[in-house]
């Protein structure tokens, strides 16, 4: 099935390239899409978060700096003399605190943990700035074929009001014929200013995805290219595919993270530990004697007894965060599926119109508007025939386009979802 399905691409894929060979010199779609992904600030903010998060990895891993004690003990408040008390000291210490059990570990992880989930998101960032580049370029693609659409018909319109104004003047039509003729031509100028206020507000919107000025006109556009779609046959396959797409690495990073969580928030159990280790000096005493100088070492720790309000609430809330990313990850997951499932079938449906426009109902269209010019010309047809014909033929080379154009956007969605390789 895949097979025939990309055997209608490349059809559909030929047609679209053919009308725009002339054009192969301008902005390609590759380049717009390597554009958007130099000048995107989200992406280059991504980056900074990531670069971020590994630094900080490495200074949590690092420990607290240690504390320097100064100080001044047992001084006499009658004298102020250091010599008058034996217990007199001039103090200097120094304190270094250990944290509870693995904690700097599991908070070095847990930076590294957030770090992984920047770069699934500077990656699903990228996925979808080249879908989205890519639809607002074969939108601005189709409003300037679309203009050439209408271009063209002005050329047969103009012929119809030439043929009905010679024939009103030989006596053989009805002024209302040329008057007729004549309105359908102001529509289709009319036509071409709503296009080109659409072309231009799809210019624009090209423009703010990939950061530059491009071009205004038909002649600065390449041909179209799209990536060929993966070779998905069974939902296993496909299934397998949006497994690994971003979206869900984001979401399993941050499972990651609060997996993590639980891990350094069941360290409150632990005691945490400081070493305190302090040099006091005394002075000689007042006939001249010299006193021993004190050295002092300490140990201190926490002693989590009361855990029911503290450390139990501390783990119970990071088991809520856990659960709470793990139904986010299920949750794009099935989101991830539905639009697989959308985009395929929009997709499948818009190649068999495709085939079906331009394979049969153009070609009778073209046909139908032939034979109703001849009857007209031979006065064996009716003019309101011959301009319904016409403009039957204009509105379906109009939709036809539009099949095609959202058919490879249909085409896009399924890269940005399944990848390209």
């Amino acid at each position: 099935m895949w097979a025939k399905i990309k055997m209608s691409a490349v059809v559909c894929l030929i047609y679209l390239t053919m009308l725009s060979t002339a054009y192969s010199q301008g902005l390609t779609m590759e380049q717009a899409v390597e554009s958007a992904i130099q000048n995107d600030p989200v992406l280059a903010s991504i980056y900074d978060k990531e670069k971020a998060f590994r630094e900080s990895s490495i200074a949590a891993s690092a420990l607290p700096d240690p504390r320097i004690k100064l100080g001044l003990m047992n001084f006499p408040t009658d004298t102020w003399k250091r010599n008058q008390e034996p217990m007199t000291q001039v103090q200097v210490g120094i304190q270094q605190m250990f944290p509870a059990g693995d904690t700097l570990d599991l908070k070095s992880t847990r930076a590294l943990n957030y770090a992984s989930a920047e770069m699934a998101k500077a990656r699903m960032q990228k996925r979808k700035l080249v879908r989205d580049v890519r639809k607002a370029w074969l939108e601005y693609y189709y409003w300037l074929q679309a203009q050439k659409v209408v271009k063209k018909n002005r050329g047969l319109f103009k012929k119809l009001v030439k043929v009905t104004e010679s024939n009103y003047s030989a006596g053989r039509q009805l002024q209302q014929h040329v008057i007729r003729a004549e309105l359908e031509l102001e529509l289709l100028d009319d036509k071409e200013s709503e296009i080109v206020t659409k072309q231009q507000i799809a210019r624009a919107r090209l423009e703010k995805l990939i950061g530059k000025e491009v071009p205004d006109s038909g002649s600065e556009i390449a041909a179209l290219t799209l990536p060929e779609l993966p070779g998905v046959t069974t939902s296993t396959e496909y299934k397998h595919r949006l497994e690994q797409h971003p979206m869900l690495q984001v979401q399993q990073a941050r499972v990651t993270v609060s997996t993590t969580g639980i891990k350094l928030a069941e360290q409150s159990y632990k005691p945490n530990w400081m070493v305190d280790l302090t040099y006091g000096a005394r002075d000689e005493t007042s006939t001249g004697k010299e006193r021993a100088d004190f050295l002092s070492a300490m140990v201190s720790f926490s002693v989590p007894l009361f855990t029911k309000n503290l450390q139990d609430r501390k783990v119970a809330a990071s088991k809520f965060k856990q659960h709470a990313a793990l139904q986010n990850l299920q949750d794009t997951r099935n989101k991830l599926k539905q639009q697989y499932l959308s985009s395929y079938v929009a997709w499948q449906q818009l190649t068999e119109r495709s085939e079906r426009y331009h394979k049969s109902l153009l070609v009778k269209a073209r046909q139908n508007s032939e034979a109703s010019l001849t009857s007209y010309q031979s006065g064996r047809g009716l003019f309101t025939d011959l301009m319904k014909a016409e403009i039957t033929e204009f509105n379906m080379q109009l939709k036809a386009l539009r099949i095609d154009v959202n058919k490879l956007k249909a085409h896009a969605e399924l890269n940005y979802l399944l990848g390209e390789g």
